[in-house]
């Protein structure tokens, strides 16, 4: 946690806490909130910057990295002090996706076995809650945490295993940022300006949205309508209500937004599944949801690995057509076209009868 020493008038972002990783090779980047017109000064490993808030009370400095594994002290100072501990430099990497990615390390395979043996000190973790939103927002409420088995059960079981095979391949702290949420299509974590900036986007994705949520709101009416007759009957009625229509960039608004301008090596991106139907446009859709990460992260043409989707439906006796091996399809020809992109192929460990499947090792062994 920060620790004051006065009052608060600085103020940082959750991103910015004790057990922080801090990026090899790039500048370390910090910033925050203080009073308009306030100075601010901020120190670690021996250099000291300072700034002056902005006319908003916002204020931003990059310092020179240290060495990759050294831990340290930073500290933040305006009208008062703020003190962030056990700061590393290692791998920081952003997770995410939609339900494959956030499905948490406590429900996939040997999942006993593994929370078991998780304590490294080396691996931190930091879960960005849920949140969706009309404009960006500027900050996250988490912080990092040490893996353990404490921390990590509830923890994405992909990103866990990534960075615990990463970590012990790279000997360096390895930090991961998970940031998902089941079910999502890839428009959500796009900005507003990257979907509107594209004819094709705006009308079939931005101007679809007032429809969809018509429908939304007619298929929850008819499920309250069941739900209500199935009780009156005392019959038993299992159906998932419909969830509310995916706003287009919500999630960028809500989940990654405010995790910029963090220095990150890459990401990891298991997602596709709810984009299947328009698989063709994938080709097109996750190529500018890249571009919009990387020109906005400010950090050139980063690492970005996606995992292909798994197997899934009923294997049939003839060969027909898939929405999902279009999508693949899709995800490998991104591969071959942008600067490293990456595909991780886990046709072999997948379930037809699950769309969740278990094993969840493999994927970030594969990853890492």
């Amino acid at each position: 946690t920060v620790t004051f020493t006065s009052q608060a008038d600085v103020r940082l972002p959750g991103l910015i806490t004790d057990h922080m990783v801090l990026q090899i090779g790039s500048p370390i980047r910090i910033w925050g909130w203080a009073d308009v017109g306030e100075n601010v000064y901020v120190s670690c490993l021996g250099n000291t910057a300072k700034t002056t808030t902005d006319e908003t009370g916002k204020w931003y400095l990059r310092l020179p990295p240290g060495k990759p594994g050294e831990a340290f002290i930073i500290t933040v100072r305006g009208k008062n002090t703020l003190t962030i501990n056990d700061a590393v430099m290692g791998e920081v990497w952003l997770a995410s996706g939609q339900s494959n990615m956030e499905w948490p390390l406590a429900k996939a395979s040997n999942a006993d076995d593994h929370v078991t043996r998780s304590a490294n000190s080396q691996i931190r973790l930091f879960t960005v809650p849920k949140l969706k939103a009309d404009a960006p927002v500027d900050d996250v409420k988490s912080s990092w945490q040490l893996c353990s088995p404490e921390t990590v059960p509830n923890f994405s079981a992909v990103a866990y295993f990534f960075a615990r095979d990463l970590q012990k391949d790279r000997k360096v702290p390895v930090g991961i940022i998970h940031t998902s949420w089941g079910g999502s299509p890839a428009e959500v974590w796009m900005s507003d300006e990257v979907l509107t900036g594209n004819p094709e986007y705006k009308l079939d994705i931005l101007g679809a949205y007032p429809l969809q949520v018509q429908k939304t709101a007619k298929a929850q009416a008819d499920w309250d309508q069941a739900a209500a007759a199935a009780k009156a009957e005392g019959k038993p009625f299992t159906q998932r209500r419909p969830g509310p229509a995916w706003k287009p960039s919500e999630l960028y608004n809500g989940m990654i937004a405010p995790l910029i301008p963090y220095s990150i090596k890459g990401a990891i991106w298991y997602q596709g599944e709810s984009n299947a139907g328009r698989a063709y446009q994938y080709r097109s859709l996750m190529a500018d949801l890249i571009r919009n990460w990387r020109r906005d992260f400010r950090q050139g043409d980063f690492t970005f690995l996606q995992v292909q989707l798994a197997p899934y439906m009923a294997i049939k006796d003839q060969p027909s057509e898939s929405t999902w091996a279009e999508l693949r399809e899709a995800q490998s020809l991104l591969s071959k076209t942008l600067w490293h992109v990456g595909s991780v192929v886990i046709t072999d460990v997948g379930d037809e009868k699950d769309i969740h499947p278990r094993q969840k090792e493999p994927v970030g062994a594969r990853l890492a």
